[in-house]
């Protein structure tokens, strides 16, 4: 309570208390913590304790041992602001010093379609080319892109955006992620088995592919029917190329073209959804 000449002046701490939570991995592989630990990240906690007694964990896709605090330095280079401030042989304290800005939200939120848009284009390079290293090195930039969503989900989660939104923005990021992730084991499963007699039509696949994100980005931001109408129509396109090369392609070619086609079925999951409002408006206006 403060004085302001002859009125009195109440005011409140409205600094938001810091959310902390204490995690036991005991028995968790290294995809468990990851996951553990990234969505105590993106819930919006500010100081992560995590609790193991076993210095190593399996890592089942390899079978074998790694570093449990290896494990979590990996995934801290996908957490922007998030520091370790402690650390023991049997624990480990994670803080987040990060500024959480609602400014930053929209700036990191384009990014996350447009470093997807570039890892595509660059991919479809380097499959023309037969540059099977550049290849490999999508999974880098799914690393980065990874980070700006585990950021966008944390400021969701800080409650930044209007609440309503909220959860069309969760469904879009969390559908972008599984997204980038079936991209990056198909990019780097086909560099496996990359036969340059196939080349050109995978290119061309991928082409409808990128057209397809792009479109969906732009409908993200500004949608209009002319836009929707569109992504329907690319997306017919890439079921129907798959059908035409099930016949051509040998079964791993074929695989890939599966897996990296579910891109336009999840996309579609959710492109009604983003603008809803907009939608019911145009419904009753024509």
């Amino acid at each position: 309570v403060e004085e302001q000449g002859s009125n009195l002046l109440i005011k409140t701490d409205n600094q938001e208390k810091e959310k902390k939570i204490e995690l036991d991995i005991n028995g968790f592989d290294r995809t468990s913590i990851i996951l553990a630990l990234r969505y105590a990240y993106r819930g919006g906690y500010d100081e992560i304790l995590l609790k193991f007694s076993n210095p190593s964990t399996i890592y089942f896709r390899t079978g074998e041992k790694v570093s449990t605090l290896d494990v979590i330095h990996e995934e801290l280079n996908r957490m922007i602001g998030a520091e370790i401030i402690q650390e023991k042989d049997d624990s480990c304290l994670i803080k987040d010093y990060s500024r959480a800005i609602e400014a930053d939200f929209e700036t990191f939120y384009k990014k996350i379609f447009i470093s997807f848009l570039e890892s595509l284009r660059e991919s479809i390079i380097a499959i023309d080319d037969g540059d099977l290293i550049r290849l490999r090195n999508i999974e880098q930039k799914h690393d980065t892109i990874l980070k700006y969503i585990n950021y966008c989900l944390r400021l969701t989660n800080k409650k930044f955006q209007i609440e309503e939104q909220n959860f069309v923005i969760q469904s879009i990021l969390s559908t972008i992620d599984y997204l980038i992730y079936l991209y990056k084991i198909g990019i780097i499963e086909y560099s496996t088995y990359y036969n340059k007699k196939f080349k050109e039509d995978i290119c061309k696949f991928l082409e409808k592919v990128y057209e397809l994100i792009n479109i969906f980005q732009i409908l993200v931001f500004s949608y209009t029917k002319d836009l929707l109408i569109a992504f329907a129509k690319k997306r017919e396109e890439i079921g129907n190329t798959i059908k035409e090369l099930s016949t051509l392609f040998p079964k791993d070619h074929l695989i890939f073209l599966v897996k990296i086609g579910q891109v336009s079925d999840y996309l579609s999951r959710i492109n009604p959804i983003r603008k809803i409002e907009k939608i019911r408006e145009d419904l009753y206006t024509t």
